[in-house]
């Protein structure tokens, strides 16, 4: 499997010149952890993120900020105290703030690199996918890969309640298929994947019960 098979191809992008705010409260609102900076033609040219808002936009905006909540009646008496810094912030922009060298991963990458490309860039989330031109054409994020693990929370909760261990495994694989059939938007590597699953499960099966039969005689 690869990037493609379990990017979101669907992404909300900005441009280098769009206010750095309303990027921020795209971010906020949608609770993404950050977003593609794209060009005209679609070629990628940065990455906005939480931890850019932070880092680099806390020694624009809080000390401001922090002003503004303390001093907001004087300031209305008296706009122009503090009118060059806020003029500094309304007037920022995504370019002023965006990592201009993103972590990027192509298309057609084995979802095993993908997971330890997270591994060993611990504040890097989410990773643009991008063609061998450049362009944007999907974002993957750690969530994605955790979407591998899950289903639902009945089929969670059934797997730990039964005891044999060989059911918990028929119980994951059957929600494993339900509902990476969502994830994967049908997929025909899907069905390679779970083709592989059932001939292990099955083997694991043919063993157990052979192994029983043979201490039972």
């Amino acid at each position: 499997m690869d990037a493609r098979d379990l990017m979101t191809r669907e992404v909300t992008t900005v441009r280098p010149e769009d206010s750095l705010l309303k990027a921020a409260q795209i971010i906020f609102e949608n609770n993404w952890d950050g977003l593609p900076v794209v060009g005209g033609d679609g070629g990628l040219l940065g990455i906005i993120t939480q931890y850019d808002l932070v880092t680099k936009g806390a020694n624009i905006h809080l000390p401001t900020f922090m002003q503004l909540i303390n001093q907001l009646d004087v300031y209305k008496k008296d706009k122009e105290r503090l009118k060059p810094e806020l003029q500094k912030i309304v007037t920022l922009t995504v370019k002023d703030v965006m990592n201009p060298e993103p972590l990027t991963v192509f298309d057609d990458v084995p979802l095993e690199e993908v997971a330890r490309t997270f591994a060993e860039h611990h504040r890097v989330n989410p990773i643009p996918v991008v063609d061998y031109q450049k362009r944007l054409v999907g974002i993957i994020s750690r969530y994605d890969l955790i979407k591998m693990y899950t289903g639902t929370m009945a089929t969670a909760d059934a797997i730990v309640r039964e005891k044999s261990v060989d059911k918990k495994v028929d119980l994951f694989v059957e929600g494993f298929g339900r509902h990476f059939l969502v994830v994967s938007k049908m997929t025909p590597l899907f069905w390679k994947v779970v083709s592989v699953l059932f001939v292990v499960v099955g083997f694991v099966i043919a063993m157990a019960l052979i192994i029983r039969i043979e201490a039972q005689n």
